[in-house]
């Protein structure tokens, strides 16, 4: 599995790195509002051409003291990446194994997406994260995945569920943590601009997350910084035609 930073390390990801996963194309963006270190983060592993996982979190705190929370994360996270088991099922693993190491005052937000461009599907388990927001090629945007279950490492017992829903050729989905959220928002809830700016970005992942980029960066010089981590999928190809239904889920 391949993860955005090593907080032992005390390394910073690339510059907005462009990765070429086969039937998906993938731009992010971690900043670390101390610097070098922080609780943000994104993990992905391409399971075939057209098959991918992609796990987006953020450890509570600032710099060094969220940073290291996510050792413990990205080892269990490592150890169960090969399962062919549901979103759901890794999150409620995932808690099982670092709720007895979390301080009593911390926690971490993660989802987990699991793509399928063969069946036209993405399936997503929530754990108090900030939802994705999906725009389709038909323009329409929509925000998907939202929380199921609380924050990992709170209680030793989480059940989360997944939901599914339907992607095609030149979909954009956009991930992030609430860093991007509360720069642009004040509606946590329904997010109606980053909505919107979403509909208004140029086309593909490439527009989409340089437009936010700009508008966060615009509204950022007016807030007190915080890590800020944005990602933006596109999907470049998909398998068997799917009929069009409402969004929703689907199994």
């Amino acid at each position: 599995m391949h993860f955005s930073a090593n907080p032992l390390r005390q390394s910073l990801p690339p510059k907005n790195p462009s990765y070429a996963l086969g039937a998906f194309q993938l731009i992010a963006e971690c900043r670390f509002a101390g610097g070098r270190v922080g609780g943000d983060f994104y993990a992905f592993e391409q399971r075939d051409a057209k098959r991918l996982v992609l796990v987006v979190g953020d450890a509570c705190g600032r710099d060094s003291e969220a940073a290291k929370l996510l050792p413990s994360v990205f080892s269990r996270l490592e150890d169960l990446s090969h399962s062919t088991n549901r979103p759901s099922w890794l999150l409620e693993e995932l808690n099982r194994r670092i709720v007895a190491e979390m301080p009593s005052d911390r926690f971490v937000t993660g989802a987990v997406y699991e793509f399928d461009a063969v069946a036209g599907t993405l399936t997503i388990a929530n754990a108090g994260h900030v939802p994705a927001i999906l725009r389709n090629s038909d323009g329409s945007v929509n925000l998907i995945g939202e929380a199921s279950g609380p924050p990992l490492g709170m209680f030793a017992e989480c059940v989360y569920r997944d939901n599914r829903y339907r992607i095609r050729k030149d979909d954009v989905i956009v991930f992030m943590t609430d860093g991007i959220l509360e720069t642009v928002e004040t509606d946590l809830t329904q997010m109606p601009m980053l909505r919107q700016l979403v509909a208004e970005a140029p086309a593909g992942s490439g527009g989409v997350q340089g437009f936010l980029l700009e508008n966060v960066e615009v509204r950022a010089r007016y807030r007190h910084p915080d890590d800020m981590t944005l990602l933006s999928l596109q999907v470049l190809a998909s398998g068997r035609a799917t009929p069009s239904i409402d969004l929703d889920r689907v199994a």
